[in-house]
């Protein structure tokens, strides 16, 4: 009885894949090929106000319910149910353009450029940011920095980071794994899809 005790406190006390305390990523595959697949744009600014032209502006109620949806059990679901009501649908949608930088044990690797399809708040990127040998053994984190593509100057979208404990995640996961980074970025860009496939 002792002795099962002793193992459950023991195993307990584990952290658990994905979280932030050191060492979290679980044994596993050493690297993978990593390739950013997407992400979704909040329907605002990080201050709240629109993206472009005089279409309809965000109310009140369109930031909550994004803000409800993203506290749902899967917030990318609730999140791209409340993106698709005709309202939200309705708002106008940043030109999504960006850079992606992976970092090796803090040592910055070449950046990549990307572009996101129009008119849509889950752009899909294109070229679509590609590493073969990423390791995951979680000293490995890729940078994103996205910007409106507009006609006079571009508006800054925000910057965010995928940590090394995601990339093992999404290597687990076994599909392409959106990585929540609405916390990063105040809500202007909520979710970045992600493939990590085991080499």
């Amino acid at each position: 009885m002792q002795q099962t005790l002793v193992f459950a406190l023991v195993f307990a006390a584990l952290p658990a894949c994905g979280s932030s305390t050191p060492g979290a990523c679980s044994p596993g595959p050493d690297s993978a090929r990593v390739t950013l697949t997407d992400v979704t744009v909040g329907i605002s600014k990080s201050d709240g106000s629109p993206w472009d032209g005089p279409g309809r502006g965000v109310t009140a109620d369109d930031t909550a319910a994004v803000v409800m949806a993203l506290g749902a059990a899967d917030p990318f679901v609730a999140v791209s149910a409340v993106l698709a009501g005709p309202a939200i649908a309705a708002l106008d949608k940043p030109e999504v353009e960006g850079q992606a930088t992976l970092f090796l044990r803090a040592s910055p690797q070449r950046s990549q450029k990307f572009h996101g399809q129009r008119d849509t708040t889950r752009p899909m990127l294109s070229p679509q940011p590609t590493w073969l040998h990423v390791p995951l053994d979680c000293s490995a984190r890729i940078e994103l920095d996205l910007v409106d593509d507009d006609l006079t100057f571009d508006d800054p979208i925000g910057a965010f980071m995928i940590s090394g404990e995601a990339l093992a995640v999404a290597a687990s996961s076994g599909k392409i794994y959106q990585f929540k980074v609405s916390d990063q970025t105040s809500n202007s860009v909520l979710f970045v899809g992600v493939s990590v496939i085991p080499e």
